[in-house]
């Protein structure tokens, strides 16, 4: 899958919890018993980690690409 793909699910995923971050919250309350704050920050988290991930593979890419393009010209020298 490419990149750009892979990063637009990722932003939907996350527009999706945003948009629905209260019924997801009351649902971890009700099903967990977790206290209603901390629902809220659980589900805010979450979506903050989708997009942390997503960053992070991407770096990682392009590090991976800038190493291979370097030891491609060093060995064409």
């Amino acid at each position: 899958t490419p990149l750009w793909k892979r990063a637009e699910l990722l932003h939907k995923a996350a527009a999706i919890l945003k948009d629905h971050k209260k019924p997801l919250a009351e649902c971890l309350v009700k099903e967990i018993a977790k206290p209603a704050k901390d629902a809220a920050t659980e589900v805010s988290y979450i979506n903050r980690s989708f997009l942390c991930i997503f960053l992070c593979k991407l770096l990682l890419k392009l590090v991976d690409e800038m190493i291979s393009l370097c030891c491609t010209s060093i060995h064409n020298m």
